[in-house]
């Protein structure tokens, strides 16, 4: 039933039943051995690596390097640095803000803080996927709306982080800048639901600019190389250069920002600078890439080593031939 009648031939099968049918003894996968010589040819087998490079020179070499100071890495690690950074380096004071007198948090209580940035940063990049997943193209109103949303709620949540619990001091804290957050806190009047959601709002910015990366980069690559393979080659290479750029970055905020956050005037300093930098970094990369994009791109290629000018050159007479 729901097959045509003009898909089998009908006289071909006999009324008899022809066909061997399996018994309980058999089996119906094959019956593999572990043996020494089928281990040693499995092994032969295995490809130790994924391709196997014709010529190893100096460009060869050099890809990644090159790849991560292109214009567009350079650009895309500027504008995503400050929040990238200020959230692991908040997240490092963590234990000497709160686990000292008089808070006495322990560590799984300050481990709950992290909730709010786990949800708001989870829900953020979901968003963003989904996002790239409807949109077949990444257009410059998305990309523009991406940058000030990013960047307002990574602004936001420096800027209320820094100035609630400097705020939170109350009068003990003011008329002497350099004392010690612990000796402030002494009245304890910090809302940690509030801390949390607010390193919330940062990790919600973070990871929005993020989403404006692979977009970026798969423009760059799809207009400057030569095929599909070379350009997921430099799509690889470019986005590992971002993440290692601000992997180093926030290396030095991780050991540096404790120190900085330990007094009133310090975390009021940073987090007010934090805030109007990436506000200042985030007009100014913008305006570069939407009114030079067609160059940055090129520059890339040049770079890269992906854009060849040799062939343009005239070597010989046109008349020339062989």
């Amino acid at each position: 039933m729901g097959a045509p009648e003009t898909t089998y031939t009908r006289s071909s099968f006999e009324e008899t039943d022809t066909f061997p049918m399996l018994t309980r003894s058999q089996s119906k996968l094959p019956k593999i051995t572990l043996t020494k010589d089928a281990a040693l040819q499995y092994l032969r087998g295995v490809k130790w690596s994924s391709y196997k490079a014709i010529l190893v020179d100096r460009a060869l070499l050099t890809q990644a390097l090159r790849a991560a100071i292109a214009p567009s890495t350079l650009l895309l690690f500027v504008i995503t640095m400050v929040p990238h950074v200020a959230l692991w380096g908040i997240a490092s004071s963590l234990s000497m803000l709160f686990a000292a007198a008089p808070f006495g948090l322990n560590p799984a209580s300050i481990g709950l803080l992290f909730l709010g940035p786990f949800l708001l940063g989870s829900a953020a990049a979901i968003s963003i996927r989904l996002l790239l997943l409807y949109r077949s193209s990444f257009s410059r109103t998305v990309h523009l709306v991406t940058l000030a949303v990013g960047t307002t709620f990574s602004s936001i949540g420096i800027l209320s982080f820094g100035l609630y619990i400097a705020g939170s001091a109350g009068s003990r804290g003011r008329g002497d800048s350099d004392v010690n957050l612990q000796v402030a806190f002494a009245n304890n009047s910090i809302s940690f639901p509030v801390v949390s959601f607010l390193l919330g709002l940062l990790s919600l910015g973070s990871a929005t600019l993020d989403g404006a990366i692979e977009p970026v980069v798969q423009q760059s690559t799809a207009f400057t190389s030569a095929n599909m393979a070379v350009a997921l080659r430099n799509i690889a290479d470019m986005h590992a250069g971002v993440i290692c750029l601000r992997h180093l970055v926030a290396g030095a905020f991780v050991v540096g920002m404790p120190n900085v956050l330990g007094t009133l005037d310090g975390l009021r300093a940073s987090a007010v600078g934090m805030g109007v930098v990436q506000i200042f970094i985030t007009v100014v990369v913008s305006a570069m890439y939407f009114g030079f994009g067609e160059n940055v791109k090129r520059w890339d290629g040049r770079v890269m080593g992906l854009v060849d000018l040799s062939g343009l050159k005239q070597r010989g007479s046109f008349f020339d031939t062989d």
